[in-house]
């Protein structure tokens, strides 16, 4: 294969590990920003390597991406560069960040969602449930692509069915993945 047939089709950039919630299943530990996360100028720097060798899509994660204060900026630089942005958020912060992420027209959005809601608060924290449902709805009423991101555990297999049929009237992708053990998950 040529080098120039050989294309990065999409960077997933653990953007910051700070994150307003505590997670029980979360590989990464979030919670803090690492102290040595790429400042702004960095982030640019990287966008343009990244585009400098084909890259085609990018997906700004976390922690809660939502929390950097250059989020935006940092989003729109991927755009500028022509390539695809796609976020992964809890949902929780969406509220205030809606506006912002639909001027970014992300390719697609990923919202957390682990369950209906006890199961939900169990592993992500009380109060967390209605405004993940509602990010969602915020997301799909802006025409955004969304999918849900649900990591299935024993916590939560058993809303699995009641989900399915939630997101299906909601008219959303649904990605499953399974709990690994490492990082906050609970072997047990």
């Amino acid at each position: 294969m040529k080098d120039k047939e050989r294309r990065l089709d999409c960077a997933v950039w653990e953007f910051t590990l700070r994150c307003n919630l505590r997670c029980s299943h979360c590989g990464s530990s979030a919670g803090v920003s690492r102290p040595d996360e790429l400042d702004t100028k960095e982030c640019f720097r990287l966008i343009e390597q990244l585009a400098g060798i084909g890259c085609r899509n990018v997906a700004l994660m976390g922690g809660e991406p939502l929390m950097r204060e250059d989020f935006y900026d940092v989003g729109r630089s991927v755009k500028a560069l022509g390539m695809g942005l796609t976020i992964v958020s809890n949902g929780t912060l969406m509220k205030d960040h809606i506006d912002e992420v639909r001027r970014l027209e992300p390719k697609v959005v990923g919202v957390s969602l682990d369950g209906m809601c006890e199961a939900h608060e169990s592993i992500r924290g009380k109060g967390t449930y209605a405004p993940t449902v509602s990010a969602i709805d915020m997301l799909t009423e802006a025409g955004i692509q969304t999918t849900v991101i649900t990591t299935v555990s024993k916590t939560n297999f058993k809303d699995l069915p009641r989900m399915r049929d939630t997101l299906v009237q909601k008219r959303v992708n649904w990605q499953i993945q399974t709990a690994m053990p490492f990082g906050n998950f609970d072997r047990t």
